[in-house]
């Protein structure tokens, strides 16, 4: 989130030690999902009867969404609410999860699975959240806390998927990240400071500003042709 765009309703205080760890379980939770399809592919594979090239768009479809979800979607924590904000993303996650846990063709499970990986993008709206509302000098060692809880995820999503579908199906998998999403949703409707941004710049505005020379950019930076002068002052990737 830009600086000039954040205002809070109260003066920056130290998050107890509670919040941290609510924080930290709460992004613990989101990241499940994200990297899960890695580790279930034999089983879904398995079940759709899919080729070499259908197995790896299972494991790709939530990091694309994800993607998505940073370049299109992260910036509205500029416009809005935060907590509310998020409190949406979840929920929209959620119910993906519960749409993957049921679905009954391949095609279906790509799409939920990419809008699962988009939503999950909640992550990076509730990072600079605790790092907003925190005083600068607490503000590495609680924002490390809470990247920990990430850290721990990332482990955990790697993990807990190959074992629940190694034992159960993935299906069960999916069904437990929605139910772990849920609990994630009440953590922070329960716990997140409330956030207004003083920004009133329409998305469309933002987009256009802010995210196209970033793309742009990343089209130079993996082999596109090398821009020059003129365009590099246009569009602000100096």
């Amino acid at each position: 989130m830009t600086g000039d765009a954040c205002a809070v309703l109260e003066q920056p205080r130290n998050p107890s030690l509670s919040l941290q760890a609510a924080f930290g379980a709460t992004v613990r939770l989101i990241v499940q999902p994200l990297f899960a399809g890695q580790m279930i592919v034999a089983t879904v594979a398995r079940d759709f009867s899919l080729g070499g090239a259908e197995t790896g768009l299972t494991a790709a479809a939530s990091l694309h969404g994800y993607a998505v979800g940073l370049v299109c979607l992260v910036p509205l924590a500029d416009i809005i609410e935060t907590r509310r904000f998020m409190i949406r993303l979840l929920a929209a996650e959620a119910v993906a999860l519960l749409i993957c846990a049921t679905a009954q063709s391949f095609v279906v499970l790509l799409a939920a699975a990419f809008a699962a990986g988009t939503a999950s993008c909640a992550i990076q709206v509730l990072i600079p959240l605790i790092a907003t509302v925190t005083p600068d000098a607490r503000r590495g060692w609680v924002v490390g806390n809470v990247v920990s809880g990430l850290m721990l995820g990332i482990l955990l999503s790697r993990l807990l998927p190959a074992f629940i579908s190694g034992s159960w199906g993935w299906r069960p998998f999916y069904a437990f990240a929605a139910c772990a999403t849920a609990v994630a949703i009440g953590i922070i409707n329960t716990t997140a400071p409330e956030h207004r941004p003083r920004s009133r710049e329409s998305w469309l505005r933002f987009m256009i500003r802010d995210r196209l020379p970033l793309i742009r950019f990343l089209r130079f930076d993996l082999g596109g042709p090398t821009p020059d002068e003129n365009t590099i002052w246009l569009f602000g990737t100096n």
